[in-house]
C-alpha cells in the first residue's frame, strides 16, 4: 500500500479500505487453504480413519477472534 499525506486529513479511508482488502484476502486463502486440505484427506486418508482425522483437524481450528 502506497501511503500519502492526505491518510492523515482524510481519516485514514485509505488505510481503512487496505484493511479491508487484506482482510477479504486472508479469509479466501483461509477457505482455499481449508478445502485444500479437506481434499487432500478424503483422496489420501483410508475411510476408516477419515472421521477420526477430520474430528481432530475440526478440533484443532480456531477461528481468530474466539
Amino acid at each position: 500500500m502506497v501511503w500519502s499525506s492526505n491518510d492523515r486529513i482524510s481519516g485514514g479511508r485509505e488505510s481503512r479500505a487496505g484493511a479491508a482488502t487484506a482482510a477479504t484476502v486472508s479469509a479466501i486463502m483461509r477457505a482455499t487453504l481449508r478445502a485444500t486440505l479437506r481434499a487432500t484427506l478424503r483422496a489420501t486418508v483410508p475411510p476408516t480413519l477419515r472421521a477420526t482425522v477430520q474430528a481432530t483437524a475440526d478440533a484443532l481450528y480456531l477461528p481468530h477472534g474466539n
